[in-house]
């Protein structure tokens, strides 16, 4: 396949990548959308076109899984102008996408030069090695957040839970090495004995690993019944464009005590409470005693995580701070 088609068909598959993701949700592309660009790639093209492919399918895929970073428009409440948040949304949304294509451009590259007189189960190891290797690089920097392992969550339970074996990258390989498979099995379709061994292999794989998965999943965290712990979460929805200013300040103090009180009533307490990320975005920390929270943490002596933010010799981090039930601040953890 050759000019616009294949263009068409890579930028395509990784918009179908994308696809898996909120709100569509449909996370069984995942298994298969990787494979057309891994066929295209095995192709006769020049770097080039492979670098073009594979950066079509990458700005397709992680363009659409981020496209929510649009909703940063409109900043007016941060005082800047509105073609100016309009300019600061789109450059967030390519620049993003652009990073996570640049890893699939350098998988196309590396998969090319490392796997010329590879045969294809060898191809698909190697594949499979580089994409998680490159995932690794990238998850340490801060603009990573669309790995393959994405696309299962949070609806393909059992496959997530080969998470217990090495985190993400157990996901990102099964995905990966699945579509390698049905790629090769594609490449070999005018032998039918290879193609089918190849579908077949794939299927195979994509089960197996599904009941390792229900495997892990059906294992109980905790063996006696009296050891869970109740876990009541508040969450207080307060839009970010509001959060910062003293109208949100008092609609997400009021949402947060009002959920802590509702989840530690007489009734049926849970063990602790949790808050999210940024639920009180101020320092409210050093001075708790003017807070309702931590007044209403004192009077139901029930522990709650709290997140908010903390002072770093360097600055600010948003934080999550264990409030015992005492008032006492047992712990923190710095994002």
């Amino acid at each position: 396949m050759k000019g616009w088609p294949a263009v068409a068909v890579a930028l395509a598959s990784g918009i179908a990548m994308g696809l898996t993701v909120a709100p569509v949700n449909a996370w069984f592309l995942g298994w298969i959308a990787l494979a057309p660009l891994w066929l295209l790639l095995q192709q006769d093209r020049s770097i080039r076109s492979r670098l073009l492919l594979a950066g079509l399918w990458g700005l397709g895929y992680h363009g659409t899984a981020i496209v929510w970073i649009l909703g940063l428009h409109p900043l007016t409440w941060m005082g800047v102008p509105w073609l100016a948040s309009i300019a600061i949304a789109l450059f967030c949304w390519v620049a993003i996408a652009c990073w996570g294509a640049v890893l699939v451009m350098s998988w196309a590259i590396a998969l090319h030069f490392l796997t010329r007189k590879a045969s294809p189960l060898v191809r698909v190891l190697i594949g499979t090695g580089l994409w998680c290797l490159l995932e690794t690089l990238w998850s340490s920097g801060a603009l990573w957040w669309t790995s393959l392992s994405l696309t299962q969550s949070p609806h393909d339970l059992v496959i997530l839970h080969l998470g217990q074996l090495s985190g993400p990258t157990a996901v990102v390989g099964s995905i990966v090495a699945v579509s390698g498979l049905l790629a090769e099995g594609a490449i070999a379709l005018p032998q039918s004995d290879r193609a089918r061994k190849y579908f077949t292999s794939a299927l195979a794989l994509l089960v197996g690993l599904h009941l390792i998965g229900f495997a892990l999943y059906s294992r109980p965290i905790a063996q006696l019944p009296e050891a869970a712990i109740n876990i009541g979460i508040v969450q207080g929805n307060i839009p970010t464009r509001e959060k910062l200013f003293d109208n949100g300040i008092r609609r997400a103090l009021t949402a947060y005590t009002e959920g802590y009180r509702s989840l530690t009533n007489d009734e049926n307490p849970v063990d602790a409470v949790l808050t999210p990320e940024g639920a009180l975005p101020w320092l409210w920390i050093d001075s708790p005693q003017q807070n309702l929270l931590y007044q209403a943490i004192l009077d139901r002596n029930i522990p709650a995580w709290i997140g908010t933010a903390g002072s770093v010799p360097d600055g600010l981090t948003w934080s999550l701070f264990t409030v015992l039930g005492n008032g006492e601040i047992a712990g923190r953890y710095d994002k």
